[in-house]
């Protein structure tokens, strides 16, 4: 009796424990919720190009939601980092400017491929 007392104690424990999911830009899925974010990976996993091979992600600076994106988006200038708001619009910065030690925690899209040996 005692040995199904403890094991539905613990199991009782581990289904009530949800981690809870951090909203990001007000949603629980910005890859699907955030239309132009949408589009942006669309593009990439349509690219043959190259220019939309990089990484996505969600940034915290100074207060201000942003997506870092490391991807050249155009063929014209070669500039591979991007940053945008959660409504889709382009964050310009100078170079002093330019948001230093970000943690790239929180990687939202990727499609660089691994290469296997």
């Amino acid at each position: 009796m005692k040995r199904i007392l403890i094991i539905t104690s613990i199991l009782i424990f581990f289904t009530s424990c949800k981690k809870e999911e951090k909203e990001i830009c007000g949603c629980k899925n910005p890859k699907t919720e955030l239309q132009w974010l949408n589009q942006l990976i669309k593009n990439a996993e349509n690219d043959t190009t190259g220019i939309y091979t990089g990484q996505i992600y969600y940034e915290v600076v100074n207060n201000q939601e942003m997506f870092f994106v490391l991807m050249e988006l155009d063929t014209i200038n070669g500039n591979i980092k991007h940053w945008f708001n959660c409504d889709g619009e382009k964050i310009n910065f100078t170079f002093s400017e330019e948001p230093k030690n970000m943690k790239l925690n929180h990687l939202i899209y990727s499609n660089y491929k691994k290469n296997k040996k």
